[in-house]
């Protein structure tokens, strides 16, 4: 299993994450049921996408991430 920190900061919905990361470990409970229910129950999940659990440690550890804004922005345009 690949070191969680080798993750995205923001991942969408229908983005595959690699095979040998945890979906769970990364994106949270949550955030791993809702890219099961799109990617393999093909449910009707809105679009969306997920900030990571490491972005959110670093956020209570010392503050909003470097470049967190422009990621979150870069994911907004792609929803339309």
């Amino acid at each position: 299993m690949a070191d969680v920190s080798t993750a995205p900061d923001l991942v969408a919905f229908a983005d595959p994450l690699a095979a040998d990361l945890d979906a769970r470990a990364i994106l949270g409970g949550k955030g791993a049921g809702l890219v099961e229910m799109t990617q393999t129950l093909g449910l009707p999940v809105p679009p969306g996408f997920i900030i990571t659990t490491a972005v959110s440690r670093r956020y209570l550890q010392s503050g909003w991430p470097d470049g967190l804004t422009a990621s979150i922005a870069e994911q907004l345009d792609r929803l339309g």
